[in-house]
């Protein structure tokens, strides 16, 4: 929408009124949900994204943990297999679906950044050469401070700085072979639709079906999304998002 009529939507919102793109979604505020984040936004003519917002390249941010005093929990984990076993399959699963990414896409760039958090040495060292085989630029450092919060602070400081989509993705996410490919699609047809950008949450959830509250269905390609407000700490968004909402 250019800004002669986003002026003339923002006028006439007093009256109850706002301008879109014909046969655009109409997605509007939902007066229970507000100040509740989505992962859809709200359009009603005030959308953000700029004009030199960068869609063809991806920041994926992996933050990595191996060590036997990371969980204060033993309990054994859903798949029976070692802490180490479960972090290969997740990070070979993301790998996967970086590889499917770029086959369907080869004009879009990715880059992988994987921030490990003290892994004990054998297992830095292991994590180390899983990465090494992504096929696209990568890089493993250590995080600057130790623990989860730290980890997840240089991790949103990095990414405010990308002119790119950032995917923050934890190291027990098991991916599809497509899971990266149909989330950026979807990313890039709705930032099209809408004019602004938005926050895509990959995985569905016990807790959305058991917590009820009023959602958008949008018809992508080939799934329904929804809009919705549980999210963990890995979601899709762009780097201008985490720059603008900082504070």
């Amino acid at each position: 929408m250019n800004d002669a009529l986003k002026l003339l939507s923002k006028s006439l919102k007093p009256f109850g009124y706002h301008v879109r793109r014909y046969k655009a979604p109409n997605i509007l505020k939902l007066p229970r949900l507000e100040g509740a984040t989505q992962a859809l936004p709200q359009t009603n003519g005030d959308g953000f994204l700029p004009d030199d917002a960068n869609l063809q390249s991806l920041v994926i941010y992996i933050r990595t943990c191996i060590r036997e005093s990371r969980n204060i929990d033993k309990t054994a984990r859903i798949t029976g297999v070692t802490q180490e076993e479960n972090t290969r399959r997740c990070v070979a699963s993301l790998l996967r679906a970086i590889e499917y990414a770029m086959a369907q896409n080869p004009e879009r760039e990715i880059t992988l950044v994987c921030l490990d958090d003290r892994s004990d040495a054998q297992y830095a060292q292991r994590i180390q050469d899983w990465i090494a085989a992504a096929p696209c630029t990568h890089e493993f450092r250590s995080t600057r401070e130790t623990g989860q919060g730290a980890s997840l602070y240089e991790q949103f400081a990095l990414g405010r700085e990308d002119n790119a989509l950032t995917y923050f993705v934890e190291d027990d996410y098991l991916h599809e072979e497509d899971a990266i490919a149909v989330c950026w699609d979807f990313y890039c047809e709705m930032a099209q639709q809408l004019g602004t950008h938005s926050v895509i949450y990959p995985q569905e959830h016990a807790v959305l079906y058991t917590d009820h509250y009023p959602s958008y269905l949008v018809l992508g390609a080939d799934r329904h999304w929804r809009t919705m407000r549980h999210a963990t700490h890995t979601f899709l968004t762009h780097g201008q998002v985490v720059a603008r909402y900082w504070p």
